[in-house]
């Protein structure tokens, strides 16, 4: 098998819909930078003593392969068994075509379940998923929970206090913070919905199905994103046991009210900006007569 500074790259449609913003001239170096400096920081967060051999590993929302591709070593000839998962089509399909084998990779629904048995895996990544999953984020949670072994590793990225205040509209206050939707109604080509995730929050919610190993608030990858390495429980959970507040935790009321601010102050931008170009022709017309 090809080395992965030797496999194909995916089509500039495909590189474009995981956020490569970039001309066609650097497109495939970015990808590719971005990639490895993702495999990076998640060998980073690794417990000591792990090794590839006889592990089996899942990239959730694998996409057209940016990070799983930088494991090819690992599955040819470093024991590992390594899967990938996306609900995009095109992406899985290329995926398919042009890293398995070795590499495994099946598409999934936009709700669970997987299609894998449950505790088959030791290891899975969500890489920039649960930053815009939102009704659905506690059945994929515990959806991970399920295939993961016991004792198994889960790494999910997050978007914490390392949030650009441009993105935001204001700057990031903690307390203020819960898990924020922001974003609603964009599309997934441009990226879907924003959700926005405190420290504390995550402790609370998602370590109710999981140990919370370590915690970064921001600098993954050399992103912005934050990360948690978590550890499963053995326990048996709904969703709505994770979607529950805290009795007493008086942060997830500030949370609320905070979102209600943020989603006004996005709308009042919408309008405006909507407003800005349905004037547009008026405008040019007037600017015509003025001459």
């Amino acid at each position: 098998m090809s080395t992965p500074s030797r496999i194909p790259f995916p089509p500039s449609r495909l590189v474009r819909r995981v956020g490569c913003p970039f001309s066609d001239r650097r497109l495939q170096a970015e990808y590719d930078r971005r990639g490895r400096a993702v495999k990076a920081a998640l060998l980073d967060l690794l417990p000591g003593g792990w090794t590839w051999a006889g592990k089996r590993v899942l990239d959730f929302g694998c996409g057209s392969g940016r990070v799983l591709r930088h494991f090819v070593a690992e599955a040819d000839g470093g024991g590992a068994e390594v899967w990938g998962c996306d609900v995009h089509e095109p992406s899985v399909r290329w995926v398919e075509a042009n890293l398995c084998p070795p590499l495994r990779v099946v598409r999934n629904a936009p709700d669970p379940p997987l299609p894998m048995a449950d505790g088959a895996f030791d290891l899975v990544w969500a890489v920039a998923v649960f930053t815009h999953l939102t009704d659905s984020w506690s059945a994929w949670l515990l959806e991970l929970h399920r295939v993961l072994a016991a004792d198994g590793l889960l790494i999910a990225t997050f978007v914490g206090e390392g949030a650009s205040a441009d993105t935001l509209g204001a700057p990031w206050e903690e307390d203020r913070v819960g898990m924020n939707v922001l974003c609603c109604g964009r599309d997934w080509d441009s990226g879907g919905p924003l959700a926005l995730h405190s420290s504390w929050w995550i402790g609370d919610h998602w370590g109710r199905a999981f140990d919370v190993v370590a915690l970064q608030p921001a600098g993954f990858g050399g992103s912005g994103q934050g990360v948690a390495l978590l550890r499963r429980k053995e326990v048996s959970l709904a969703p709505a046991d994770l979607e529950r507040w805290s009795p007493g935790e008086p942060r997830e009321l500030e949370a609320l009210r905070y979102n209600r601010v943020q989603l006004e102050r996005e709308l009042t931008g919408l309008r405006a900006t909507r407003s800005w170009r349905l004037t547009a022709p008026l405008r040019r017309l007037n600017s015509r007569r003025s001459r």
